[in-house]
């Protein structure tokens, strides 16, 4: 089995996946070879950078005032936090501000109190 990540990218000197990665799996046998790509989600992650922060909040509201336009389809449900409703609504920027507001600091993983 072989994995790879395309459209990483670099921070600080250190390849980070962000919304809008691909990760490719392919798996090899004696009945031939099965390849399939998922595209990764960082929910949150609205502008596509591999953090959460003020930043997205901002962007997304943004763009729900039409001052901005989130584009893709993994941004746009990094932003709603669903992919089957991809309609910006207001209280899509507090569920960010609340995820970055109690992300552990010196953690690499998001823990959440409100359980998403």
């Amino acid at each position: 089995i072989e994995a790879a990540v395309t459209n990483s990218k670099t921070v600080d000197g250190k390849e980070i996946v962000v919304t809008g990665s691909v990760l490719t799996i392919t798996a090899k046998n004696s009945r031939g070879t099965t390849t399939k790509e998922y595209v990764i989600v960082i929910d949150g992650d609205v502008n596509c950078d591999g953090y959460v922060n003020t930043a997205d909040a901002v962007y997304l509201a943004w763009h729900y005032c039409d001052i901005a336009s989130i584009e893709g389809t993994a941004a746009m449900i990094a932003a709603t936090g669903n992919s089957k409703d991809t309609d910006v609504h207001a209280d899509d920027a507090m569920r960010i501000v609340f995820k970055y507001l109690h992300w552990k600091a010196g953690d690499d993983r998001y823990v959440s109190k409100f359980g998403s």
